[in-house]
């Protein structure tokens, strides 16, 4: 199974939730969108859904293979709010990070031949948040963890020649980040966040050292 294949299928599980969930925001969203503790009881399940879909700035930490920030990545969650502050869902996440160098070569009789390195990650799993403010709230700042999987893909590009490896490993991301609705009586916002990622992948390639991967970056995106 491939790359392409496992993000697609987890994507259209995701899409899916977030569709649904706002079909049923118009019908169930007419008024005041509180959920107080004596009603919460008589809402519908999917008026307690949330749904972000983000663009990602990632910088993964201390590997050997690419460790500047790169600005192509996204990130996708549903989840549910079991009570009217504690959350639960799953989301998926995908982050490309490239660098290239010239490497050198004997007596400089030759001219020297770019490398790319390039390091594509894809975490997958479960989400918990715990939320602060009233769900009607300007601002809903909130905590969250996430654990799963990580599929990593490290690449070493030489001329015409490339160097691959897969690997998988258990992914672990703590996350501070807040939604923002300014419109009123309306389910739709803004995202943003701050996250920390570590994964236990050996990404390491031609003596090139990408073990236990961390990363670091935000996320800027919609909430509804």
């Amino acid at each position: 199974m491939n790359k392409k294949t496992i993000l697609l299928a987890l994507l259209s599980c995701l899409t899916t939730a977030g569709n649904l969930h706002a079909q049923l925001n118009q019908s169930h969203y007419q008024g005041s969108l509180s959920l107080d503790k004596n009603d919460m009881g008589l809402q519908p399940i999917f008026a307690r859904m949330y749904f972000n879909a983000d663009w990602q700035l990632n910088a993964p930490l201390g590997n050997d293979i690419a460790d500047g920030a790169g600005s192509l990545g996204g990130h996708f969650e549903a989840g549910y709010y079991a009570t009217e502050n504690v959350g639960i869902g799953a989301f998926v996440a995908f982050q490309n990070n490239e660098e290239d160098h010239l490497t050198s070569t004997d007596a400089g009789y030759a001219p020297d031949t770019e490398q790319r390195n390039r390091l594509y990650q894809l975490p997958f799993g479960l989400s918990g948040r715990y939320r602060w403010a009233a769900p009607d709230a300007l601002f809903t700042p909130y905590v969250a963890l996430k654990l799963g999987a990580e599929y990593a893909e490290s690449n070493l590009y030489v001329a015409n020649m490339q160097t691959q490896l897969h690997s998988w490993g258990f992914f672990l991301s703590p996350e501070v980040g807040t939604e923002i609705y300014p419109f009123h009586r309306c389910k739709f916002g803004f995202h943003v966040a701050l996250y920390y990622s570590f994964a236990t992948n050996d990404a390491s390639l031609a003596g090139l050292s990408a073990r236990r991967l961390h990363n670091c970056g935000a996320r800027f995106g919609v909430a509804f």
